[in-house]
């Protein structure tokens, strides 16, 4: 069975909305790391990821799975 074009089309505004959040969550970690008074490295062990990839995050470069994953969340919020 193909995919519908209605999924098609609200995928699209899905895609749209998970590209935001990926700029909210590296907008994110100064603040966390401003409110939590650490460094980026302290806020990577609390989060139990190793330094580099808070680093990553921290400029924006999440994980394609990531980026997946919150399509797929923002896709199912906008069906009717």
């Amino acid at each position: 069975m193909a995919i519908s074009e209605k999924l098609y089309e609200i995928g699209d505004s899905g895609a749209l909305a998970a590209l935001h959040d990926e700029k909210i969550i590296s907008a994110a970690i100064p603040k966390l790391m401003q409110a939590g008074e650490c460094s980026e490295r302290e806020l990577a062990d609390f989060f139990g990821v190793d330094h580099e990839t808070m680093r990553q995050w921290r400029k924006g470069k999440c994980p394609k799975t990531l980026f997946v994953l919150l399509q797929i969340m923002r896709t199912a919020e906008k069906l009717p």
